[in-house]
């Protein structure tokens, strides 16, 4: 039988993760010596934005179908970990340390007005 963990699950695991580890330097900040969560640092990209670095990773956009491909070669959330915010849906990896390796930004569909 297949293990699932439903996205409340993976939510809640990586809020219990995030919030109480710290990671690395804050790269986004001016003066680049300040502890930042990367929970914080996600939240603080703009919604709007494509282009971005998070602790000296790039982030790069990709769209739904690469995220549920990246999401479904790892059922179990070890190795790419999803983060749903406000200002977009991230999909990450980390090393054994917990810095991170990798960044994406979920493009969000365009919503056509229809008159």
């Amino acid at each position: 039988m297949a293990y699932y963990q439903s996205l409340e699950v993976r939510q809640a695991m990586f809020h219990a993760f995030f919030v109480h580890d710290t990671f690395g330097w804050d790269s986004r900040s001016l003066q680049g010596m300040k502890e930042t969560k990367l929970f914080e640092l996600l939240q603080s990209i703009p919604e709007s934005s494509q282009e971005e670095t998070i602790q000296g990773i790039r982030m790069e956009m990709i769209d739904i179908s690469v995220k549920d491909d990246l999401l479904a070669l790892d059922p179990d959330g070890m190795t790419f970990h999803e983060c749903i915010l406000k200002n977009g849906t991230f999909v990450f990896t980390t090393d054994r340390d917990h810095r991170l390796q990798t960044l994406f930004k979920v493009l969000r569909p365009i919503r056509k007005d229809i008159n």
